[in-house]
């Protein structure tokens, strides 16, 4: 079986929310949209579980959409820092982010359980490196990439150090794990790391 969506605009992400449901992100002259719900301009990433979509947006933080009740509820809210980057795993169903903060120079990896309401924790925090993208890597894993195209593997049950380094040598437009490979999409080619 196949479908077609079209929402005739480029979109910005998209992502499976459980068996039927597909959530985009996308540009109009109007703002940024979810499908049909519009969001803040500044909206970067969507991700989707079985019960919600979550929105990140760069200067005010990370939205829940609630599918059944159609609320949007926030998750955490940004103070001094920028959004820079998210991903969830699919596994575990948490989410993590990352947050910049231009006057400390200082990232912030937060790891977020949607299942509790309180369930953010800060699981690393480092001086100097803008994080611009991030993957999650099996149950306790992410892979970030800073902006000078190094990327780490971090197992998030111990903060440091990192597990693994490799420098791409230039930033990647996405990263993918599958449990045997990292597949590195850069501009002209895909490497595999094992």
């Amino acid at each position: 079986m196949s479908a077609k969506v079209s929402f005739n605009q480029p979109l910005k992400s998209l992502t499976f929310c459980g068996a039927e449901n597909i959530a985009a992100l996308f540009d109009s002259s109007t703002g940024t949209h979810y499908s049909t719900i519009e969001v803040d301009r500044s909206s970067s990433d969507v991700f989707g579980t079985c019960d919600s979509i979550f929105v990140t947006d760069k200067t005010t933080g990370m939205k829940r959409l609630d599918l059944h009740s159609s609320n949007l509820i926030p998750i955490f809210g940004l103070h001094d820092e920028e959004f820079s980057a998210a991903c969830r795993n699919a596994d575990t169903e948490m989410m993590f982010a990352a947050t910049w903060n231009k006057q400390s120079k200082r990232t912030t990896v937060k790891m977020i359980d949607p299942r509790t309401p309180n369930g953010i924790s800060d699981i690393l925090s480092f001086q100097q490196s803008y994080v611009s993208r991030m993957a999650s890597s099996g149950e306790n894993e992410i892979i970030l990439e800073q902006n000078n195209g190094l990327l780490k593997l971090y197992d998030i049950r111990k903060s440091k150090p990192c597990r693994w380094t490799f420098d791409s040598r230039g930033q990647c437009k996405s990263i993918h794990e599958n449990g045997l490979f990292v597949c590195l999409e850069m501009d002209k080619d895909v490497r595999l790391l094992k």
